[in-house]
């Protein structure tokens, strides 16, 4: 795949005034600021090499690095001492560079996390923990990570019994089961593509067939389940979807979500 695409650099006369076309597509994943500032690290001879390398040098070059410290950072001083370029198209993925360092540097190493943390998971920025420990030694581990680096500030939201993460809702009962339902901003309104729009009938048509099965994946309990299901119908209804593309969509989702369950019930 490399070959090809070097191949088509070199025969391409848009480009034919960049010196080096081996490198150019690993330029184009990078910033256009950055470009002239990464011949050090990486070169035609040691390419395979260093793209083996190239996540841990970006996070160390790029990231953590302050501006007198490397060229790349330097070419950020005069407008930034630390990450990439509001809407870059690769911002999200210095973000998750950034975050799992992070992560490994001083939440997983961390005493306290360690003791009391069962699980811990991230969607870029969004972060769902379940700590087993009290408040005092969760406040700790916050303020703890809340003071490692300048550039981060994590804000902290937990209860006892329910807290939400992204759109969904988990829920703890008196025995400690966990259940999960789905969650709608305060501020939330119906923003559902307008079935009378100029949007193509296929992707109109495919809109409730997706949310009604997002709903099922989301909500755990049966019974609220088909609730949930109806809300969204509704919602598609005030957008102008057909009463029977809506019926038989739903349908469908219930029913396969019983065959899910009864398949999940007779494994051993």
């Amino acid at each position: 795949m490399v070959d090809f695409m070097l191949q088509c650099l070199r025969n391409d006369r848009r480009i034919a005034h960049i010196l080096n076309t081996a490198d150019y597509w690993v330029y184009t994943l990078l910033d256009p600021r950055y470009r002239d500032n990464l011949q050090s690290l990486i070169t035609p001879l040691n390419q395979e090499r260093k793209m083996r390398e190239y996540p841990d040098t970006l996070v160390h070059s790029i990231v953590f690095s302050s501006p007198t410290e490397s060229n790349v950072a330097s070419a950020l001083q005069s407008s930034s001492t630390c990450g990439t370029a509001m809407g870059s198209n690769v911002a999200l993925a210095y973000a998750n560079l950034y975050m799992d360092h992070f992560e490994r540097e001083y939440v997983y190493a961390n005493p306290t996390f360690q003791q009391n943390a069962l699980v811990w998971y991230r969607y870029i920025d969004d972060i769902f923990c379940i700590w087993q420990g009290n408040h005092t030694s969760l406040q700790g581990f916050f303020e703890a990570i809340n003071t490692t680096r300048p550039e981060l500030t994590f804000t902290l939201t937990y209860h006892n019994s329910e807290v939400t993460f992204l759109d969904t809702k988990v829920l703890k009962n008196s025995l400690g089961n966990l259940s999960t339902d789905l969650y709608s901003k305060p501020t939330d309104c119906n923003s559902l593509l307008l079935y009378n729009s100029c949007h193509p009938k296929s992707t109109k048509d495919s809109l409730p067939r997706s949310q009604f099965k997002r709903v099922s994946r989301i909500v755990s309990d049966p019974e609220l389940k088909a609730t949930r299901l109806q809300e969204m119908s509704t919602k598609f209804k005030a957008r102008n979807y057909p009463a029977d593309l809506l019926e038989t969509e739903s349908t469908k989702i219930l029913y396969e979500s019983e065959n899910d369950t009864i398949k999940t019930q007779k494994k051993p």
